[in-house]
C-alpha cells in the first residue's frame, strides 16, 4: 500500500496480470507478467514495452521495497500517463519452463517477445485486454530494456519492426570482453552469431557446469551493480525478483559486436542511459553502433551503478525517458 492508499485516495495506477501464449519451437509457451496502467488513460496512449536484463524478473520494473514506495519504476511511469508492461523471457520467472533453457537464444526469445507484444497491443486497440481499459485505436508502443534486456530490445526492433522507438538502459554495444574466455572472444571476434549452435555450446560451458563443480577464475566485472548508498532495503527488494539466467541470451549480450548487424537496422528513435558506474559508460560508442538511427538520445545517469532502479538517483533517469518518450512520440 502507498501513501494515497494509506490516505484513502485513490490510487494513480492499476496492475493488471497477463498471461500470453506463443509457440516456441513447435510448443505452446505462456509467458507471464503484468500491466501497470493510469488510473485514467488519456487520448493519446503510450505503451512501454519493457524486458528484463539478466537474472531479472518483471518485478525489476515494478521493484516492492519494504518501508518505500517510490522503486517501482513502472508506478512511476504509470503515473505519468504511460501504460507500462513487462513479461517474464520464456522459460524463467512466472513464465512456462521450456525443455532446453540454453536453446533459447536472442532470436528464439525475441520472436516469442514480438509475438506477445503483437497481441498485447492488438488487444488494448480493441478494448479487449483487461475490464476497465478502455479501446486505444491510436496506442503508440516504445521499447524499453535494461542490460541484457536492452540487446534483447534491438533484435525484436532489428527483426520484427515491434515499436516507434526503443530504450536500452544499461546495456553497452561494446560487450564485456575483459570476463569472456578465448573461446567465447574468438566466437566474437570471428563473426559468429547469437543464435548459431556454437553460441549455445559456449552457453552450455559457461553456466552448465554442475553446482559447486570448480571453474576457472574470471575478472572482475567493472562498474557495480549498486551504488554504495543503496539502501540494504532495496538491495533486498532486487534480490526478491532474481530469478535464472537465460543464459545464451545473456552471454550474446556480453560479447563486443555480436549485435551490430541488428542495431545497424534500426531506424527509429533511440534512447541509450547508462550509469556513472555501470558495467559499461562509453555512451559515444554505444550509440555510434545505430547507424540507421538519424535520432539518437544519450544519457547518463550521475551516481548510479549497474541497477539503476535501485539508485537515490533513479528518478532522474524516469524523468528523462519520460520526456524523452514524449518529444518522440507525441
Amino acid at each position: 500500500m502507498n501513501a494515497a492508499e494509506a490516505a484513502g485516495a485513490a490510487p494513480p495506477v492499476r496492475r493488471h496480470p497477463l498471461d500470453v501464449t506463443v509457440v516456441i519451437a513447435g510448443r505452446t509457451v505462456v509467458l507471464r507478467g503484468r500491466l501497470v496502467v493510469p488510473t485514467v488513460v488519456g487520448p493519446a496512449p503510450v505503451l512501454l514495452y519493457c524486458l528484463a536484463g539478466g537474472n531479472c524478473t518483471t518485478a525489476y520494473y515494478d521493484l516492492e521495497v519494504e518501508g518505500a514506495d517510490d522503486f517501482s519504476m513502472a508506478g512511476d511511469l504509470a503515473a505519468r500517463g504511460m501504460l507500462v508492461c513487462a513479461l517474464d523471457h520464456p522459460g524463467i520467472g512466472a513464465s512456462d519452463a521450456v525443455p532446453d533453457l540454453f536453446s533459447v537464444t536472442m532470436g528464439v526469445a525475441a520472436a516469442a517477445h514480438a509475438d506477445a507484444h503483437g497481441q498485447i497491443v492488438a488487444a488494448l486497440r480493441s478494448g479487449d485486454l483487461a475490464d476497465g481499459l478502455p479501446p486505444m485505436p491510436d496506442l503508440v508502443s516504445v521499447g524499453v530494456g535494461h542490460s541484457m534486456g536492452g540487446a534483447m530490445i534491438d533484435v525484436v526492433q532489428a527483426r520484427h519492426r515491434s515499436f516507434s522507438a526503443v530504450a536500452g538502459l544499461g546495456h553497452g554495444s561494446a560487450g564485456l570482453p575483459m570476463v569472456l574466455s578465448p573461446d567465447e572472444l574468438a566466437h566474437a571476434d570471428g563473426g559468429g552469431g547469437a543464435d548459431d549452435e556454437r553460441l549455445v555450446t559456449l552457453a552450455r560451458t559457461r553456466f552448465g557446469a554442475p553446482s559447486g563443480s570448480p571453474r576457472a577464475a574470471r575478472p572482475t566485472l567493472p562498474g557495480i551493480f549498486h551504488a554504495d548508498d543503496v539502501s540494504p532495503e532495496a538491495r533486498a527488494g532486487f534480490a526478491a525478483q532474481v530469478t535464472t539466467l537465460l543464459h545464451s541470451c545473456g552471454l550474446a549480450s556480453m560479447m563486443p559486436g555480436l549485435l551490430d548487424a541488428d542495431k545497424a537496422a534500426i531506424d527509429c528513435p533511440v534512447f541509450i542511459a547508462l550509469a556513472e558506474h555501470d558495467l559499461v559508460t562509453d555512451l559515444v560508442g554505444s550509440i555510434g553502433r545505430y547507424e540507421s538511427c538519424r535520432d539518437a538520445t544519450m544519457f547518463l545517469l550521475a551516481g548510479s551503478g549497474h541497477c539503476h532502479n535501485t539508485s537515490a538517483t533513479r528518478h532522474l533517469l524516469w524523468d528523462r525517458l519520460a520526456r524523452w518518450v514524449a518529444s518522440v512520440v507525441g
